[in-house]
């Protein structure tokens, strides 16, 4: 089995017993013989254990190598060798007292970062609520965030101008990132399962992705022209405001389908 697939085995047990502040390394470079480090957090000695177990029987279940298992009898800190990846579940305050990430300071970090970055700050109650009722479902591994920006006052501008300025905040706000996504009625219509397979892959990746909404006459040229690609959120006329709240909506369906989730149904 690939070592990507072997990573998401382990990280989707772990985000399906609740497990906390999921971290993982690649230490190839460092280690002759292991490929990824997985560090996790359990609330309790029980939920350590838990966790622990439950990537055993899983990773067994799907034919992986489980070398061993160690830790099981205090619970405190509790390690899982699949040969390639070692996975280390931990309580918080052995986790804090250790500082396993800090050994491995040079390692490449997989973590996904997602965020949606959208022009407007005042949202209908309604649309808030939705928002909040995905966001908040949303796996901490996905570091998922909502940024809104202020959109610009009207007067003494056209509709261009207005574009160009928001344009530039948009643009300032998605720097650092390695794929920025435009939303833009002309882009590409995706389904729920391309969505599904480009969130796979920037998880395996560790990318960090930038989602961006424009204002309420859309994004400026330069705006678009930044953007690696354009994705369109529907071919409806949608109120502005229904945007964010549909992207939301999708990353979370997205995320339901690659986790065999009830929540999307074919």
């Amino acid at each position: 089995m690939k070592l990507e697939k072997q990573i998401k085995v382990v990280v989707d047990t772990i985000e399906d017993l609740k497990g906390e502040d999921i971290i993982t390394l690649k230490v190839l470079a460092q280690s002759a013989d292991i490929e990824a480090i997985i560090i996790t957090t359990g609330r309790s000695v029980q939920h350590v254990r838990g966790i622990a177990n439950n990537i055993k029987i899983e990773a067994k279940r799907l034919g992986m190598k489980v070398v061993g298992i160690e830790g099981t009898e205090t619970g405190h800190w509790v390690l899982v060798d699949l040969a390639e990846v070692v996975v280390h579940v931990m309580t918080e305050k052995t986790r804090e007292f250790y500082k396993l990430e800090k050994l491995w300071s040079g390692a490449e970090i997989i973590s996904v970062k997602i965020k949606l970055i959208a022009v407007g700050k005042k949202m209908p109650d309604w649309i808030q609520t939705g928002i909040n009722h995905y966001q908040k479902q949303l796996p901490t591994s996905l570091n998922f965030e909502l940024i809104t920006l202020e959109a610009q006052k009207r007067k003494g501008k056209n509709i261009e101008q207005i574009k160009a300025l928001e344009g530039e905040l948009l643009i300032k706000a998605s720097q650092g990132s390695n794929l920025v996504i435009a939303f833009d009625e002309k882009g590409k219509q995706n389904n729920t399962k391309a969505i599904a397979k480009a969130m796979e892959n920037w998880q395996q990746n560790g990318d960090n992705v930038v989602l961006l909404i424009g204002g309420a006459d859309g994004l400026s040229d330069t705006c678009k022209q930044h953007a690696h690609q354009l994705w369109g959120l529907s071919n409806l006329t949608l109120p502005h405001s229904m945007a964010r709240l549909l992207a939301v909506e999708q990353i979370y369906r997205a995320h339901s389908l690659l986790n065999n989730h009830p929540y999307h149904r074919e």
